[in-house]
């Protein structure tokens, strides 16, 4: 036991010339250290600018440029170059289309208004429908001449008329037992 007490004993020595050896005996030598640390890190006075280097002068201008153009100086004659009219995007879309005894009529919107088109039809004398395939609209724009086509889905075959396949099915004739009365 008496071992372990000198043992603990040393420790605590070392342990304590370890720690104090950093910090001075005279208060005010640690004073005068702190101060002359903190005026390595003050901020330095600013120091005056060094002298731009000369450049040459700028040239001399013919008029000054921010004068307003007089009225009645002639403005210098820009070729005029004509403009294609621009070509807007397609306003339509496709509604649908109707067979009837042969005959199919064709639908498309314009926003909120329902058209149906023909070949050769002036839509809001903008556009004129040039082809109606069972593929596509081709609309021509009337300004600009360009000619824009509408692709459409195929047709769908109506469900009040079955495919030929199905007809070869039915019979001519009503099943036995399934007639007027039970």
């Amino acid at each position: 036991m008496r071992r372990l007490l000198l043992v603990l004993a040393a420790v605590a020595a070392g342990a304590w010339i370890l720690l104090d050896s950093g910090t001075p005996r005279d208060p005010v030598a640690h004073g005068r250290e702190a101060a002359a640390r903190a005026a390595d890190f003050a901020p330095q006075a600013p120091r005056a600018p060094e002298a731009l280097p000369p450049r040459a002068p700028l040239p001399e201008t013919a008029a000054d440029p921010f004068l307003a153009p007089s009225r009645g100086a002639p403005h210098p004659a820009r070729p005029q170059v004509a403009a294609a009219a621009p070509v807007p995007p397609l306003p339509f879309r496709f509604v649908g289309r109707v067979t009837q005894q042969g005959a199919t009529q064709v639908y498309v919107a314009r926003g909120a208004k329902l058209l149906e088109v023909r070949q050769g039809d002036v839509i809001d004398g903008e556009y004129r429908v040039d082809a109606l395939d069972p593929g596509a609209i081709a609309f021509v724009h009337l300004r600009s001449g360009t000619r824009q086509v509408m692709p459409l889905s195929p047709p769908v075959e109506s469900a009040a008329r079955p495919p030929g396949w199905l007809n070869a099915l039915m019979l001519d004739h009503a099943p036995a037992g399934a007639g007027g009365a039970p």
